[in-house]
C-alpha cells in the first residue's frame, strides 16, 4: 500500500528517487542495467553485500547524474574497466575498496574533476596506479590505495597538488624510496598513514609541523 518513496533504502525528492541505500541487504544479482532509468539518481550506496563479477559498467554508465557511488565490501573481481570515466562526470565520492579488483589502476581514474573522495584499499591491484594524473583531482580530500600489492615504486611527487588532502592513506602497497618534500604543501592533513612500506631515509622536519595532523603512521620499527 505505500509508494516506492517509503520503501527501506529509497530516498525521493518531488516523487523522483535521488538515493539508494542499501548497504548490507544481502544482495547478490548483478545490478540491473535499468537502475539508471531513474534520471535523478544521484547517491548509490551497495556496499556490505554479496554482488560478484566485473566492474558493473553496462548497468551504472547510463546513470548521468551520479555523485556518490559506494561498491565497497562486496566480491568484484577483475580489472576495472579502462573507460570508466564513463561514469558520470558529477562524480564526487567514489569507493571501490575491500573487493578482489586486480591489475592496474587506469589512467582513467583521474578523470572526474569534481572527485572528493577516491577510496580504493584493500584490494588486489598488483600492477600501477596513476600517480600523476590523481595528482591533477585537485578537489580531493580522501585518497586511499592502501593494501594492494602494487608493483613498487615511489611516492609520487604530484601528489603535493592535492592540497585539499585530509586523509592520505597509502600503507602497505609497496613504496620506496623517501617522503617527497612536495607533500609539504597538503597542510589540511588530518590523517596520513605511510607505514608497511619500503620507505627509507629520516622523517622530514615538515611533518611535524602539520597543525590540523591527529593521526601519523610512517615508518615500521
Amino acid at each position: 500500500s505505500s509508494t516506492h518513496c517509503q520503501w527501506a533504502g529509497v530516498a525521493c525528492s518531488n516523487g523522483q528517487v535521488t538515493a539508494l541505500s542499501f548497504q548490507n541487504f544481502n544482495i547478490s544479482r548483478p545490478i540491473p542495467v535499468s537502475i539508471c532509468s531513474l534520471k535523478n539518481l544521484t547517491y548509490m550506496d551497495l556496499s556490505y553485500n554479496n554482488l560478484t563479477g566485473e566492474f558493473p559498467a553496462a548497468a551504472l554508465y547510463r546513470c548521468s547524474a551520479l555523485r556518490f557511488l559506494d561498491l565497497s565490501n562486496n566480491h568484484f573481481s577483475g580489472a576495472l574497466p579502462a573507460d570508466i570515466d564513463k561514469l558520470s562526470s558529477a562524480m564526487e565520492r567514489l569507493n571501490l575498496s575491500s573487493n578482489g579488483f586486480t591489475g592496474s589502476v587506469p589512467l582513467a581514474i583521474a578523470g572526474f574533476p569534481k572527485l572528493k573522495s577516491l577510496v580504493l584499499d584493500t584490494n588486489s591491484f598488483n600492477g600501477s596506479y596513476p600517480g600523476a594524473a590523481i595528482g591533477n583531482l585537485t578537489q580531493l580530500e580522501t585518497l586511499t590505495l592502501a593494501s594492494n600489492p602494487f608493483a613498487p615504486g615511489p611516492i609520487p611527487d604530484e601528489f603535493g597538488k592535492l592540497k585539499k588532502l585530509k586523509m592520505l592513506w597509502m600503507s602497505g602497497m609497496n613504496l620506496t624510496g623517501g617522503i617527497p618534500g612536495n607533500l609539504s604543501s597538503l597542510t589540511e592533513l588530518t590523517i596520513l598513514a605511510l607505514h608497511v612500506n619500503k620507505l627509507h631515509g629520516e622523517i622530514p622536519a615538515w611533518v611535524w609541523k602539520l597543525q590540523k595532523l591527529e593521526i601519523l603512521y610512517l615508518y615500521d620499527n
